[in-house]
C-alpha cells in the first residue's frame, strides 16, 4: 500500500480512514513511510497511520 500511496505525494487528496461516522482527511501528502502518512491541511499538519487507511483519492479542481 505504501508503494501506491506514493504516487500522491504532492498531491490534494481525500484520505479516508476507519472513523464511526466515514469521515475522511483533506489535504496534501508530503511523505509515505511504513507506517504513516504525513499531510498538510489548511490549518495544520497531521501524521495518519496506515493501518486506518481504507481509501485515498485525489482531489481534482474543475475547470
Amino acid at each position: 500500500m505504501v508503494e501506491c500511496i506514493k504516487q500522491f505525494i504532492d498531491k490534494n487528496c481525500m484520505i479516508y480512514t476507519m472513523q464511526f461516522f466515514g469521515g475522511g482527511t483533506k489535504g496534501i501528502i508530503k511523505e509515505v513511510t511504513d507506517n504513516a502518512i504525513v499531510l498538510e491541511t489548511k490549518h495544520a499538519t497531521d501524521i495518519i497511520n496506515l493501518d486506518y487507511v481504507i481509501r485515498v483519492s485525489e482531489i481534482v479542481k474543475r475547470k
